[in-house]
């Protein structure tokens, strides 16, 4: 049974359209979850406009926090209908319920509960750019030095635990092909079906490693780099 406060704090927070479109309602949920946590230390990171939190109980030393939890707040475009939460016999409907803010309400709930217990340095880490490429929150709080001996995320927990995650592989694909003229085209070598046929080859060697029944292990996406980026989400990894 899922408490009352969580479902209260996950209804403030679907509420919010925070979007890469609103940066100003992205600052909004960010100040919801600060309301929420009245006497805990943080520190702001910027980056490119792009907020995140660090809401702590006390600095670690050794510069590594024991357990960081991380959330993120930003949720993809919706309709304004989709803003504001319902419930449907067991199941909370709004844009960004399980993706992830009542994820993060938990997260937040479960750090105020636990943080003036616990002996560790431990950590809620709230970032805004998830939805777009993480590397403005997360990864830049990283480079910043905030490191932790432990992550604990809620994505898609569907408030859970769990220590088993899909993968990413990041391939960089070229080929080179041959010029020919319209007319001989039979003297030319066409780069685009060589890197089909690459594309498949990597993706039936992927397949031949992984024995999962009635499931699809990889799937074909892209980058949003400049680069021709090639990505597959995998089910080859495990955490």
């Amino acid at each position: 049974m899922i408490s009352q406060d969580i479902l209260n704090l996950s209804t403030r927070f679907i509420s919010i359209p925070s979007t890469k479109e609103s940066p100003e309602k992205v600052n909004d949920v960010l100040n919801i979850a600060l309301d929420n946590l009245p006497g805990f230390e943080y520190k702001k990171f910027t980056d490119q406009n792009i907020p995140s939190l660090l809401i702590y109980n006390h600095w670690p030393e050794n510069g590594r926090f024991k357990v960081i939890m991380n959330a993120h707040l930003d949720v993809v475009p919706g309709k304004p209908e989709q803003f504001t939460a319902k419930i449907e016999g067991d199941k909370l409907i709004g844009r960004g319920a399980i993706d992830m803010k009542a994820a993060g309400a938990a997260e937040l709930l479960a750090f105020k509960e636990l943080a003036k217990k616990v002996p560790y340095p431990l950590a809620l880490q709230l970032v805004t750019d998830e939805e777009t490429n993480g590397k403005h929150g997360t990864k830049y709080q990283i480079s910043q030095g905030i490191l932790s001996d432990f992550y604990l995320c809620g994505e898609f927990s569907n408030l859970d635990l769990g220590c088993d995650t899909k993968g990413v592989l990041w391939l960089k694909l070229i080929t080179h092909g041959k010029r020919a003229h319209g007319a001989f085209l039979w003297d030319g070598i066409n780069a685009v079906t060589k890197l089909a046929d690459e594309i498949k080859a990597i993706k039936k060697l992927l397949q031949s490693l992984q024995n999962l029944p009635g499931k699809q292990p990889v799937t074909l996406g892209y980058s949003r780099e400049e680069t021709p980026l090639i990505r597959f989400r995998t089910w080859l990894v495990s955490l």
